[in-house]
């Protein structure tokens, strides 16, 4: 994070990518915190979407440390990982957080994968506790026909999609146990 002038205030290194950032005043308290999407996926495997948020504005760091701090100012607030699905499994398609925003008083957190289309729309309150889970139409096709294909097994109901694991810090999404 920068400040006025250019000089470095923070930093914050993630095992992935961030594709999604949004500015929301989660709290109340009339400051935004930032809310950062995208993949969580450090080494082999195709990783899990995440979704983190921080505190604003990320305080000053001790001036006699350089370089990566002990304590990282910005440290997450909260950090949540999706499932992955077994559409992107089967396929070895990286599913990632890409949009992020405010809707009354939810927070909207859109995880896409494939096919193209395929989103599933986590409803979070501004506490980011899970609210609901919705699929888009074509997440639901592309189940069902892996299911009459025999390459599924189960019903879409059964996806667990609903299983948002909740950590204080950013994981190794990859090292995580299989669900």
């Amino acid at each position: 994070a920068g400040a006025p002038g250019g000089r470095i205030v923070s930093e914050y290194w993630h095992p992935g990518a961030a594709y999604s950032f949004a500015s929301i005043d989660l709290d109340g308290d009339g400051s935004p915190e930032l809310l950062v999407g995208g993949v969580n996926n450090p080494g082999q495997g195709v990783g899990r979407p995440f979704l983190a948020a921080f505190d604003l504005p990320f305080p000053d760091p001790d001036p006699g440390i350089i370089g990566v701090l002990s304590e990282p100012a910005g440290q997450e607030r909260a950090y949540l990982l999706f499932p992955n699905h077994e559409v992107a499994e089967l396929s070895h398609v990286i599913t990632q957080a890409v949009r992020i925003y405010p809707e009354g008083s939810s927070i909207v957190a859109l995880v896409e994968g494939t096919p193209p289309g395929s989103w599933v729309e986590y409803r979070f309150d501004r506490s980011l506790n899970l609210q609901s889970v919705r699929p888009s139409d074509a997440f639901i096709r592309e189940h069902l026909s892996l299911a009459n294909s025999g390459v599924l097994d189960h019903p879409i109901e059964d996806c667990r999609l609903d299983r948002v694991l909740r950590f204080r810090t950013a994981p190794n999404g990859n090292s995580l146990p299989a669900e």
